[in-house]
This record gives structure tokens, C-alpha cells and sequence, in this order.
């Protein structure tokens, strides 16, 4: 189910036809409907930790760099590094994600996956050659196989890090990240553009290219096109129907309404909880032999 078909059914059984556009091919798009789902999506995920809750964002990061942000972070876990290989020349894989670090004029990767030649630019490789590649621009691959080596970064106050030393260690050179802590990111004088932003730094500084693979807890991305789809949508479209409709029993101050709605949500998310502990207990049981 997407969000088009989501909204179409919480317009359809709350009647709030007024909610959406219902004239010509214009039908049942967003009229305010998209309010109250991103709302029962934010309850849920404050509500209940899901089997995909748990996640890893791949950050690439170059010589000089000793900060990363991510989006939907709710929490982090932990931070891994992998020394990364700058590519000017030849082939790529082809199902592997790279980034396009420094793009020269005329080299063109759209053929194999870009969505356009700039600076910045993050894609899954769909074949292996571009269609030109001869004015060496910069290619580094972001993830990586799992025998790669890899290690772990160590936490540390962030305050350690802005002084530049970790126990007598120096950070001001780059080298070799060794340790991280959460950023502030939020300038209370800036208007953010991505409210869901979180920071971390790191140091020293890298020295060179390097994948962070950042384990923790991430919200899934928020409904707003009428195709797009979650985890919500689609494993549990029911149970974010039922918190779409909690949501806007709230604006009516129906505490009966939302009363019978949170033990509709309540008695599925139980379900949920259920079966991730069950899991979880079980791989303990398991490990301890």
C-alpha cells in the first residue's frame, strides 16, 4: 500500500472529504490528510521498536572531514570505519554504491546508475562502464563486502574531542579516526531545512578516504509523495491506519474515540513487542549455548 491508497482509506472511513482533493485526476490527493498519517507514524515510532528499527547509515568521508550527519537517527550505537580506495579510471561493480567525490567536466556516469555528473552525487552502479571516464574524476565506493576489514571507533565526551586531546592523545593531526561523540548541530539562529538531522564527530580528522557505518536506531522516512511506501505501509498499513485516525480523534478532543483506538493500536504493537523479544531472547539462549 502507498500513501495515495493510505490516504484514499483514512479519507474514505473518517469522512473527511475535506482532507483531500476529489475533482478530476486530482482525486484524493493531500488537502491535509498527510498531517494527521505523519502524525500516527511519528506516535507509533515513539511508541514501539520494530525488527527494522535497528540500522546502519554509510557515510563517506574524505581527508580533512571530522563530522557526519544523519537523518532520522534516533539513537546511536555504534560507529565503525573502513579505509576506502580512490578510483579515476576503469571498471566498476555493478549492484555496489559509489559516490561521485570530484566530477570533471565531460566524464559522464548517468549510464550506469547517477542520477546526474555532480559533486556529491551517491548511486548504485547498473553496469560496469561509463559512458566517458577519461578526465579522471574521483569514484570511491561507499560499502563494502563483508570481509573487508574494519574497526570500531571508541565514544568519548565530545568536549575531549573540541579540545582536540583524548587522554593525552593529540587529535589535531589527521590520521586514522579513532573516536566520536554526538554533535551539536542545531544553531538556534539558522532555520533548519531537515529537523531530523543529528551530528557526530570524530578525530582525528581523516587522513584520507573512509566509509562510517553507523549502527543505531533510524525512523523510517516520512510519507509525502502519493507512491511513496515504508515499513508501516507495508507490513502494518492497519496499524498506521488505526494511528492516523487516534491522531485525529485527538483534534477533536474525543478521549473515547482515542480511547478505543490506542487499545486497537496497543493490542497490535503487543504482537510486535512479542515477537521481538521472543527473537531477542532467543539468539541469547542460543549464544550461551
Amino acid at each position: 500500500m502507498n500513501l495515495l491508497a493510505l490516504r484514499t482509506l483514512f479519507t474514505t472511513l473518517s469522512g473527511r472529504y475535506d482532507l483531500v482533493k476529489t475533482v478530476g485526476a486530482n482525486a484524493f490527493t493531500n488537502n491535509g490528510a498527510d498531517f494527521f498519517i505523519q502524525g500516527g507514524q511519528k506516535l507509533l515510532e515513539s511508541l514501539v521498536l520494530t525488527p527494522k528499527s535497528k540500522a546502519k547509515a554509510l557515510k563517506l568521508v574524505e581527508a580533512a572531514d571530522s563530522r557526519i550527519t544523519l537523518s532520522n537517527c534516533q539513537s546511536v550505537h555504534e560507529v565503525w570505519a573502513r579505509e576506502r580506495t580512490a578510483l579515476t579510471s576503469g571498471a566498476l561493480v555493478v549492484g555496489r554504491r559509489y559516490q561521485l567525490v570530484d566530477w570533471i567536466t565531460d566524464d559522464d556516469f548517468t549510464n550506469i546508475g547517477a542520477a546526474s555528473n555532480a559533486d556529491g552525487v551517491e548511486f548504485t552502479a547498473t553496469g560496469t562502464t561509463p559512458t566517458k571516464w577519461t578526465n579522471s574524476s574521483i569514484v570511491v565506493r561507499i560499502d563494502y563486502d563483508d570481509d573487508e576489514d574494519g574497526y570500531q571507533l571508541n565514544p568519548v565526551e565530545r568536549t575531549a574531542l573540541e579540545a582536540e586531546l583524548v587522554e593525552d592523545e593529540s587529535l589535531a593531526a589527521q590520521g586514522e579516526p579513532s573516536y566520536y561523540s554526538l554533535d551539536v548541530v542545531r544553531d538556534t539562529d539558522v532555520t533548519e531545512t531537515d529537523p531530523t538531522v543529528r551530528g557526530i564527530v570524530f578525530g582525528p580528522p581523516a587522513d584520507t578516504y573512509y566509509t562510517l557505518s553507523v549502527f543505531g536506531i533510524f525512523r523510517f522516512g516520512l510519507l509525502s509523495s502519493d507512491t511513496d511506501t515504508n515499513y508501516w505501509t507495508d507490513e502494518w498499513a492497519i496499524l498506521l491506519l488505526y494511528a492516523t485516525l487516534y491522531t485525529l480523534e485527538s483534534f477533536y478532543r474525543n478521549t473515547a474515540g482515542m480511547r478505543d483506538w490506542m487499545n486497537a493500536i496497543t493490542t497490535i504493537l503487543f504482537g510486535i513487542e512479542s515477537d521481538k523479544v521472543e527473537e531477542e531472547s532467543h539468539n541469547i539462549n542460543q549464544m550461551r549455548g
